[in-house]
């Protein structure tokens, strides 16, 4: 005798061709398009052989999945299920999608970041959820915990937004797109890089990196600076100094010219100093780490004194702090 006849397991799917299974996929598919997503996709994507043809497609496909709550390649044959396959030009097997991703390499999953950038400025313009009335506050949380990402072949993604590229993505969000940086002086390393930085991060977001202006890690740097960005005929809504001292020196001089530092514009530094939380407005920055800096040198010294070998270049954390003087482009 049976005692129990209710089935093992239950399995529902959409199967009238009328039936679309989640009804808010069309109008985010709407806004990612209008945002630019799948021609961005199409334009910067160079994944090699027939499995990265028509690359705006596949990449608008596995959006829409994980939109409708696919965890998985194979759950991305939800796409097929009933009246799914009317939203799309075409519907692509879950093999055909996980052959695609296969084929990325270090350098597609950085083209992709760079989709993402663009995609993301696109779509605060056309959904600017962060407008706000003066004296409201905008609160942005960017995950600082993000780390590098790689596959078994090393292929795989070095996000890091809590940097350089944090800041950069976080001015866009806010609608800056006239973005300068004032330097450190050329004659050190650390100043290239940190440019580099900057520049990557700018390009990243589509955003134009040559506005340049170089400093000396000094207030009076920072305000000679202010001295040539703030008094020319394209002003700038957003500046990144090189360090802590030149932002303050750059803000007390912008705000005496007339500037109101956040509302025409916003100022950010580099290092985290104490000081910065005690200025006003208060300083935005990128925080750095000087113990754990310390602690590596000092353990690389130690390291190469008994004859091992030590990398040319190791890089610390730093983490963005945002205060009073980052704020949203004025509407005005």
């Amino acid at each position: 005798m049976q005692f129990k006849h209710a089935p093992v397991a239950v399995s529902a799917v959409f199967d009238d061709p009328n039936l679309v299974s989640v009804a808010g996929l069309v109008p985010m598919l709407r806004l990612a398009r209008s945002a630019g997503l799948d021609e961005l996709a199409q334009s910067r994507l160079s994944v090699p052989t027939d499995k990265g043809a028509n690359a705006g497609g596949k990449v608008m496909a596995l959006v829409a999945g994980m939109l409708a709550g696919a965890d998985s390649i194979d759950d991305m044959n939800l796409l097929r299920h009933g009246g799914m396959g009317r939203l799309f030009d075409r519907t692509y097997a879950p093999s055909t999608l996980g052959s695609f991703l296969r084929e990325f390499r270090f350098g597609h999953v950085r083209q992709l970041d760079a989709v993402a950038s663009r995609t993301l400025v696109n779509l605060a313009s056309a959904a600017p959820l962060l407008q706000i009335r003066d004296g409201e506050r905008v609160m942005v949380d960017v995950d600082d915990t993000i780390i590098e990402v790689h596959g078994y072949q090393k292929q795989g993604a070095s996000f890091g937004y809590s940097g350089v590229r944090g800041l950069v993505r976080t001015l866009a969000t806010l609608g800056h797109t006239h973005i300068a940086h004032v330097s450190g002086p050329t004659q050190y390393i650390h100043t290239h890089e940190r440019i580099a930085a900057w520049q990557g991060a700018m390009e990243a977001a589509g955003l134009d990196a040559s506005n340049i202006v170089e400093g000396s890690f000094t207030s009076d740097g920072g305000r000679t600076a202010a001295d040539i960005l703030m008094t020319g005929a394209r002003l700038p809504t957003a500046v990144f100094c090189a360090n802590d001292l030149a932002a303050i020196g750059f803000m007390n001089r912008a705000i005496e010219l007339g500037h109101r530092v956040p509302h025409d514009v916003s100022v950010a530094g580099f290092d985290g100093i104490t000081i910065g939380d005690h200025v006003r407005p208060t300083l935005s920055t990128i925080r750095s780490a000087p113990r754990e800096l310390g602690r590596e040198a000092a353990r690389l010294l130690l390291a190469s004194i008994d004859g091992e070998q030590v990398p040319s270049v190791s890089l610390a954390p730093a983490r963005l702090v945002l205060r009073d003087s980052v704020a949203r482009v004025a509407q005005d």
